[in-house]
């Protein structure tokens, strides 16, 4: 029964010594993905202060757009009374 055991420790540890190159290159993988996402959150917390920062332009910038909109109705309404004009392929008569 020894010899049996012995020979399938063998086998096992074999099996696991040609495993080991291929673990220590996934380990290389992890620590590189692990550094990356290092990278991706400290660009994140960027994008999120950049993004505040657009908020508060956009926060300034709203009662100034209103105003516009305010300021052009009336050029909306007249131009919806005026009746429509032709294409300008009809208008100057198109070359035949």
């Amino acid at each position: 029964m020894l010899p049996e055991i012995s020979n399938d420790l063998k086998a096992i540890n074999g099996h696991v010594a040609n495993m080991d190159p291929e673990m220590v290159g996934m380990h290389a993988s992890v620590e590189r993905i692990e550094d990356h996402m290092g990278e991706l959150s400290a660009k994140i917390g960027e994008l999120g202060l950049r993004m505040e920062a657009v908020e508060a332009a956009i926060n300034r910038l709203e009662p100034h757009v209103a105003d516009v909109n305010l300021a052009v109705r009336p050029f909306r309404r007249a131009r919806a009374r005026l009746p429509t004009r032709q294409s300008d392929d009809s208008v100057g008569g198109a070359a035949s």
